[in-house]
């Protein structure tokens, strides 16, 4: 619905500015085609919600994603928990530190 407002003012602007050589004019067109497709699409209308989409539930029988045998998360995660295993010292940025779900 945006895009073909914005499309519908770009070429209705367009061929009016060429028509009366005004470049302003099309501009004001196509100015007031983006506003009308923002108050159009930017809300949340009732119009928008009429066929929600629904989700699927979480199986709780299904393995926590991301865990390997150890309990190391994937990633770097991982190779802090395999180093640490392996009596490496480990050194975790402060991005990265904090306690994960489940400990």
């Amino acid at each position: 619905m945006y895009q073909l407002t914005i499309l519908l003012f770009a070429i209705v602007s367009f061929v009016t500015g060429y028509a009366t050589s005004s470049f302003r004019t099309m501009m004001l067109i196509y100015t007031a085609g983006v506003v009308i497709a923002f108050v159009i699409a930017v809300p949340d209308w009732p119009y928008f919600n009429l066929h929600p989409q629904r989700w699927l539930e979480v199986d709780e029988d299904h393995p926590k994603w991301g865990e390997d045998a150890d309990g190391a998360g994937a990633g770097a995660g991982a190779a802090a928990g395999q180093a640490a295993a392996a009596g490496a010292a480990v050194v975790a940025s402060p991005v990265k530190a904090g306690k994960r779900k489940g400990q």
